[in-house]
């Protein structure tokens, strides 16, 4: 029940994110950003865009790096109730 009346403030605030950004709608959706440590020991960044596409994936990676990223992983596998896509990604600076 807590997590429900959670789940409804949040739609209910519409523009609620957590501090990676991420939204009420791209949870709904699959997607969000994760902030990772890169096998290299740089930080980068897990984009999951299940339901949007790769579009929405390197839209994202745009928004969080300021512009220029680089894709170190890319991820797409079609599932049996829903497809994963995502991209790890590093900011060039």
């Amino acid at each position: 029940m807590r997590k429900l009346l959670f789940a409804a403030a949040l739609f209910a605030g519409g523009c609620a994110t957590t501090p990676d950004g991420t939204t009420f709608m791209d949870a709904m959706y699959g997607e969000g950003v994760s902030k990772m440590t890169l096998p290299d020991g740089r930080q980068g960044y897990l984009v999951n865009c299940d339901a949007r596409g790769f579009d929405y994936c390197y839209e994202r990676a745009r928004q969080i790096c300021s512009g220029n990223f680089t894709v170190i992983n890319r991820t797409d596998r079609p599932g049996e109730d829903e497809d994963e896509r995502r991209i790890e990604i590093a900011c060039e600076t």
